[in-house]
């Protein structure tokens, strides 16, 4: 499979040239014989917390990468931000999607972390769901940027999934963590990552890419720098072979780790109570 990927600047707020850009990158990838492009979290509107900008603008991307898909023949990842699915005082959800070269939706997640440290868990529905697809027989899993702080869910997601992407609007002043994390996250669970990251500015808040590709032995098969840029790569799913060569993926014991995980259930906001908010 050839993967694109778009590590682009978001223009903060401004979906219009966001997607005209997009069209673009589009179009080129598809004339580099791209099977799938794949964009950053919240790719047309940027990373912004005013939802009466934002939740209208949905539907009008969506429809566009639909368009898009089926002209240039090419499956789409990209990020927006949608009216959460049920009432509550929480305004919308971070919803990842994913559409085929028909255009029709594969998958559709949503980011199961909002970031607290910005006030995203204040006006964002959480996730309840990993979600899988295939795409030309592979499959793949979706999990966004501050999810990448929790592994649990990684392992869950690497039981299905032989690719889990990461787009992220992951901030300059922890840029390290996001290639660490993201490797770890490969060798641990013996699985394929791509981390799509922005760049740019968006409202005084700093992006410096470093859209990164690990494969299960932790080895970059792409790695970019800060700059806006459309990089493509070529790979074969071998995760099965690798597991079977290497078997510490088929060694977890995944079913103690959830009962010793509901045992500390009851204790947790006991064992938080006194940890300030960002320690």
């Amino acid at each position: 499979m050839k993967l694109a990927i778009a590590q682009t600047e978001i223009y903060f707020e401004n979906q219009t040239k966001n997607l005209i850009i997009a069209a673009d990158w589009i179009a080129q990838a598809a004339h580099q014989n791209a099977d799938w492009i794949i964009f950053p979290e919240t790719s047309f509107t940027g990373f912004s917390m005013h939802t009466d900008i934002t939740i209208p603008l949905a539907d009008m991307a969506i429809q566009a990468m639909q368009k898009l898909a089926k002209k240039y023949h090419i499956a789409i990842g990209f990020g927006v931000m949608k009216k959460a699915d049920c009432i509550s005082h929480r305004q919308c959800a971070n919803h990842y999607l994913v559409v085929d070269s028909s255009g029709n939706i594969l998958t559709d997640f949503t980011k199961l972390h909002p970031f607290s440290s910005t006030g995203e868990d204040k006006i964002t529905q959480s996730g309840n769901n990993i979600v899988t697809g295939t795409l030309s027989g592979i499959p793949f899993s979706t999990l966004i940027c501050y999810d990448l702080r929790f592994p649990e869910v990684f392992r869950i997601a690497a039981q299905r999934a032989s690719l889990i992407l990461v787009p992220a609007n992951w901030l300059a002043k922890r840029h390290a963590h996001f290639s660490i994390l993201l490797r770890a996250r490969a060798i641990e669970q013996q699985v394929y990552i791509l981390g799509v990251n922005c760049t740019g500015t968006q409202e005084g808040n700093h992006f410096l890419g470093g859209s990164c590709f690990w494969n299960p032995e932790g080895k970059a098969l792409l790695q970019c720098d800060d700059k806006p840029q459309l990089q493509i790569v070529e790979w074969v799913d071998d995760v099965a072979a690798y597991r079977s060569s290497f078997s510490c993926f088929y060694d977890a014991r995944i079913a103690d780790y959830a009962n010793w995980l509901a045992g500390i259930g009851s204790k947790k906001t006991a064992l938080r109570e006194d940890i300030p908010k960002n320690s």
